[in-house]
């Protein structure tokens, strides 16, 4: 006779829900990444950092002026290296100091000589470079770079000829300056200029930038029809502003961008960052 133990069927179907949730948590996390602006200030920045570790995204992307995220009242960058978390800057123009302390591996520092390369914010002593994670093409630009004309170079090389993006994944751009990619009265930008010589060659889908201190969604006439954006800062400077960051969740068939407040003024609450539309894969993949 087969005597069923219900009490230990019971706890071991809990045990499996349990699992199963703890599973779909880890790849919910695993499948989204968080994008800060400018941090001149540390108000805001301690929070933030504990809302990002909880939500421990594989990386986090900055697009400019972090010094209080190296600040060691806040240790922003150090704390999310030690919590595993991958960080990515565009330097911006207030990241002068700290490019120094990256290349020289000077305190306070988030990485240390056995973390990649990459994970150093600087490939082969250069701070734009580009990597590929769940079928999206992610570039870091260094607009206020000190050899603009290599520079270019490697835009060319990366965005058009695909030398990193050989499968021609869809391309994130993140950027301090939002005028590398806007065509106005006054010129071009380098992006914008290596991008409409080779339209039917590039896969850019998507663009960030910061140094505003605004939320500007640029008009589409200016940037080529890509989706472009400043951001608010992410902790405030000067007058007490608005300040957010992004957290973008991958789906198979989408990216969406939804702003999470720090300090909430309350500013631009209707505004919603417009789906990026593809095919994509969970980000553990490269």
């Amino acid at each position: 006779m087969c005597i069923v133990n219900f009490k230990r069927l019971y706890f071991t179907a809990i045990a499996v829900v349990i699992f199963v949730f703890a599973i779909g948590a880890a790849l919910c996390a695993s499948n989204k990444f968080v994008i800060i602006s400018d941090t001149q200030n540390i108000d805001g920045v301690d929070q933030m950092c504990r809302e990002i570790i909880a939500l421990n995204p594989p990386f986090v992307v900055c697009v400019g002026d972090m010094p209080s995220a190296l600040d060691p009242k806040v240790g922003l960058f150090r704390r999310l290296r030690e919590a595993g978390i991958e960080v990515h800057n565009a330097m911006g123009n207030h990241d002068g100091g700290v490019k120094a302390a990256f290349l020289q591996a000077l305190p306070p520092y988030p990485m240390n000589s056995e973390i990649d390369c990459v994970q150093r914010f600087v490939v082969e002593n250069k701070f734009y470079y580009s990597f590929n994670r769940g079928g999206i093409h992610f570039v870091i630009v260094d607009t206020c770079a000190d050899d603009k004309e290599a520079e270019y170079q490697w835009l060319g090389d990366d965005l058009i000829r695909h030398t990193n993006n050989p499968n021609k994944y869809p391309s994130i751009l993140f950027m301090h300056y939002p005028d590398w990619i806007l065509k106005t009265d006054g010129g071009a930008g380098p992006i914008y200029r290596v991008l409409a010589a080779h339209p039917n060659e590039h896969t850019v889908k998507y663009s960030f930038a910061g140094h505003t201190h605004k939320l500007i969604p640029y008009p589409p006439e200016q940037t080529l029809g890509i989706p472009h954006y400043a951001l608010y800062p992410s902790a405030p400077f000067g007058e007490s502003v608005h300040t957010e960051y992004i957290i973008a969740t991958v789906e198979p068939d989408k990216i969406t961008f939804t702003r999470k407040a720090v300090l909430d003024k309350g500013w631009d609450k209707d505004f919603a960052f417009p789906p990026m539309l593809g095919k994509f894969k969970d980000l553990s993949e490269r």
